[in-house]
């Protein structure tokens, strides 16, 4: 049996507003897929009753997380919830302090009185400006200081850039086949990536378990845009790099959108996006089906959106 110090969920004591921090939790039992056999959720109460239901993640290692980021300043109570009678019925308390991070100020929101515009969770008002950059989590496999990535990043924040758009994972473009290059942050020198995103790889894909090495790396540079204060546009899909993508509408499918949608929407500075180049996705029904997947998930209700579907 593990120790009642194995057990025992790690949790901090205090947190800065709005800043993501990983409550972890351990189990015993050993499950076939504990991607798909056990979940597990928290539900935050805050300040002023203000409640938010977090679902987690498995992180590898007999271990959950509930990745989660306080609202408002003040105490915050949590109550797991989950099958497995480890992960089941933990409580605790975090307390929310103060931002100290001058660039941070909340999640992208519409602007209510201007609907065309965006607006920050303080009030502070965007003009969002991002770039394309599709491969920038996908280049740093082994590297765990991202190097690439965040010399891309302060490249972009130097120029008054302030989000950028990104995929999840992508494999291969037809203008730039994966080849040995010299030409540094070209599309040909990060084609394919080193790391899939499920077991298995691209050519031979087991969608059933997700990869938590991949998703590390993830973890690292979307955390270094949000220090940075910048807004990571996440798209899912992409239907022009050669992916081998789950099945449409299946079990496999709807743990990749869930796990990343858990993973990553305490981050505030994150924009859901079902797909890149969604004018090449013909069933609305399906990306309806996705989009509400995602959001169904996020506790947060960040904003979602489709890349360059007109019609949709």
């Amino acid at each position: 049996l593990a120790s009642a110090a194995l057990l025992r969920a790690q949790v901090p004591a205090t947190v800065e507003k709005w800043h993501p921090t990983d409550l972890t939790f351990a189990s015993t039992t050993v499950y076939s897929n504990p991607f798909q056999n056990v979940s597990i959720s928290a539900t935050f109460t805050g300040p002023g009753g203000i409640t938010l239901t977090v679902p987690g993640f498995y992180a590898g290692s007999q271990t959950w997380k509930v990745r989660f980021s306080p609202t408002a300043e003040g105490a915050w109570s949590y109550t797991t919830s989950s099958a497995d009678p480890n992960l089941i019925n933990q409580t605790g308390t975090i307390t929310c302090v103060t931002n100290t991070n001058p660039a941070l100020h909340g999640a992208l929101k519409v602007d209510s009185s201007h609907p065309h515009c965006f607006i920050y969770e303080d009030g502070t008002p965007c003009f969002l400006m991002s770039f394309e950059a599709d491969w920038l989590g996908l280049m740093d496999f082994g590297d765990t200081n991202v190097t690439k990535a965040k010399s891309l990043i302060n490249i972009y924040s130097s120029h008054g850039f302030n989000g950028v758009m990104m995929q999840v994972y992508a494999y291969d473009t037809t203008w730039a086949p994966a080849s040995t290059c010299s030409v540094e942050f070209s599309n040909a020198c990060f084609a394919p990536p080193a790391e899939f995103p499920g077991l298995g790889s691209n050519t031979s894909p087991d969608w059933s378990h997700m990869n938590t090495d991949f998703f590390d790396n993830y973890d690292r540079v979307i955390d270094y845009l949000f220090q940075e204060g910048i807004t990571a546009h996440v798209m899912f899909k992409v239907y022009n790099k050669d992916v081998n993508w789950p099945p449409e509408g299946s079990a496999d499918e709807n743990l990749y959108f869930t796990y990343v949608t858990a993973r990553y929407q305490a981050y505030p500075n994150i924009v859901w996006d079902f797909t890149k180049e969604g004018k090449r996705e013909p069933n609305n029904t399906y990306v309806t089906n996705s989009l509400l997947t995602i959001k169904g998930s996020d506790a947060y209700h960040r904003l979602t959106t489709v890349d360059d579907d007109l019609s949709y």
